[in-house]
């Protein structure tokens, strides 16, 4: 009797040892089916909160695209260092954007054209998220060379040829570094014949000065700086960390260019290094935009006395005499003295108008 006895307890204390293990497996099912469920909500939270980031880096970036350079950044919408708003009407959907510069933060007070990335903080029920985006067309000062830029309205590509960087374009401007106007018909001249002697130049923003850039006098291009040989030129009507480029800097880029084995003299009067002609043209896509002539005030693409597409580049050195300063010129015509594929070193009146390259610092 005591053995079925113990057989019968021992039944009892292993069906609640099964009961207990069924108990803590459900409770563990169902624990795990909390937090899965749990982790899923956060994370639904969080994809959220990215997207509502992204959606208002968005806003913001198209708004930067379409803000003039000289605009602040209030025009934004920043109101105490921020930029926020919906996604939806009525949403849970928020995002803060904040502005950057190369020197740090920026304020609603600075520049459009001194933002150079965003943050942009989105939060949707209780979750936060941030995305950081660079801009494109950023400011030309901090720029990395082959990206795109904005100066004064206006966006250029760059380029590294050798160890110089360049504007890939000829400048496009009508105003200063500090956003004041050059002088139609003194600093520059237009394009379009009729516009000019009535002292009314048309808007760079279209037309052809958006494919062959400015025609600048030497004087116009210096804004109030003296002549200059030595590296790096003055920053004249460039951007911050631009110049213009020293008639010494032009013969590194066109000694760089030209075949191997052609000679290219730095201080010659006239045409030299052959193959340079062609890597300003093609390398370098300068254009056949002629020249503009004070007297007359018109451009004609080509030089007047030839008839051949040609086009002219202004350095910050003078040459001898403080009226003309050196240029360089590129052309299609082929002589026993000037080939194609050459470039000039030329001593041009200060008062004609020529195109401008910038060149970093």
């Amino acid at each position: 009797m005591k053995k079925k006895k113990l057989n019968r307890g021992s039944a009892l204390v292993f069906s609640l040892v099964v009961l207990f293990i069924g108990v803590v497996a459900a409770l563990g099912i169902a624990s795990t089916a909390i937090i899965s469920k749990k982790m899923s909500s956060e994370t639904g939270k969080s994809t959220q909160a990215f997207q509502t980031a992204d959606s208002g880096a968005e806003i913001i970036l198209k708004k930067i695209k379409d803000a003039g350079s000289l605009d602040k950044i209030s025009s934004l919408g920043c109101v105490s260092e921020v930029a926020s708003g919906d996604i939806g009407t009525g949403s849970v959907k928020k995002y803060e954007v904040t502005f950057f510069g190369e020197e740090g933060s920026l304020g609603c007070e600075d520049d459009v054209s001194e933002i150079i990335r965003i943050n942009s903080v989105g939060s949707y029920a209780g979750t936060a998220r941030a995305v950081n985006m660079a801009v494109a067309g950023s400011s030309c000062t901090s720029v990395s060379c082959g990206d795109t830029c904005k100066y004064n309205e206006n966006e250029y590509e760059t380029i590294k040829i050798g160890n110089q960087c360049w504007f890939a374009e000829n400048l496009r401007t009508s105003k200063k570094p500090d956003g004041t106007a050059l002088a139609p018909g003194v600093d520059f001249y237009c394009y379009d014949a009729v516009c000019c002697p009535m002292g009314v130049c048309p808007s760079f923003d279209g037309g052809l000065e958006v494919n062959f850039g400015g025609s600048y006098t030497w004087t116009g291009i210096m804004n109030g700086a003296s002549s200059d040989s030595i590296a790096p030129g003055p920053q004249g009507i460039c951007p911050s960390g631009w110049h213009i480029p020293t008639d010494s800097e032009f013969f590194v880029l066109e000694d760089y260019l030209k075949n191997s084995g052609e000679t290219c003299d730095a201080s010659r009067f006239g045409h030299d290094c052959r193959g340079a002609g062609d890597g300003f043209r093609g390398i370098f896509g300068l254009l056949y935009a002629g020249k503009t002539f004070w007297a007359q005030g018109w451009l004609r693409i080509g030089d007047p006395e030839t008839d051949y597409p040609t086009t002219f580049v202004w350095s910050a050195t003078e040459s001898a005499t403080n009226i003309k300063a050196f240029c360089r010129e590129i052309t299609e015509l082929e002589t026993s003295s000037v080939h194609r594929t050459t470039v000039g070193r030329i001593a041009c009146p200060k008062d004609n108008g020529y195109s401008v390259r910038c060149l970093r610092d």
